[in-house]
């Protein structure tokens, strides 16, 4: 996505890309909100599914999730074999 310094119209380019910004953080906290009382894997798969029920199209977007986090996870994989496994994060 170029700059929108570079797009004919820059101002509505920015108004365009705010309101995505402000959907998505609202698609987000009521997928938070809905997947609160899960855990682990469940808990991604929740999220995966309560985000994409509101894309235009559900199956291409979970699909696209899915790859996200097979490559999240082989370069996770990658980091633990050159680092060694990391640290349990701490509980608040």
């Amino acid at each position: 996505m170029p700059p929108c310094a570079q797009e004919p119209d820059p101002a509505k380019c920015e108004a365009q890309r705010k309101e995505m910004r402000e959907k998505m953080r609202g698609n987000m906290k009521e997928a938070r909100e809905a997947c609160k009382d899960k855990e682990g894997s469940e808990r991604g798969k929740c999220m995966t599914r309560t985000m994409c029920a509101k894309a235009p199209d559900p199956a291409n977007c979970e699909s696209h999730a899915k790859q996200r986090m097979e490559k999240r996870l082989e370069m996770h994989e990658k980091h633990e074999k050159e680092k060694g496994p990391a640290a349990p994060a701490p509980k608040t």
